[in-house]
């Protein structure tokens, strides 16, 4: 399961230190012609400040590490058209208001990425 490092402040699911809340995220796409074409799928405006956190039970030391479900089946990381396996995926950007303004930073084409 990939640590999760978020940038888009804006949403519900972002607590202190760029960490992700949620329990599963999912990174979309429509067509592919960069990075900024996939999307994050939990992404929820809200400024909650890590509220979510006692919602999905978690306490102590929180670690960002929710379920990632991609999609995006032509990416270097993608496994079997369902997972992540990369150890680490950043959603961006700060100012994201929309799932559709979100996107994977850690996305790679898999035709183009030699590893």
């Amino acid at each position: 399961m990939p640590f999760v490092k978020c940038s888009a402040v804006n949403c519900a699911h972002n607590s202190e230190g760029e960490m992700c809340t949620a329990s599963v995220i999912e990174i979309n796409h429509d067509t592919l012609s960069d990075t900024e074409q996939t999307d994050c799928g939990a992404f929820i405006l809200g400024n909650f400040s890590g509220a979510f956190l006692s919602l999905n039970g978690v306490s102590g030391n929180f670690e960002a590490c929710p379920t990632v479900v991609c999609t995006v089946d032509i990416c270097w990381y993608n496994e079997s058209g369902k997972s992540c396996a990369a150890e680490e995926i950043a959603v961006a950007p700060h100012s994201a208001l929309y799932s559709s303004d979100t996107f994977c930073v850690t996305y790679k084409e898999a035709q183009s990425y030699p590893g």
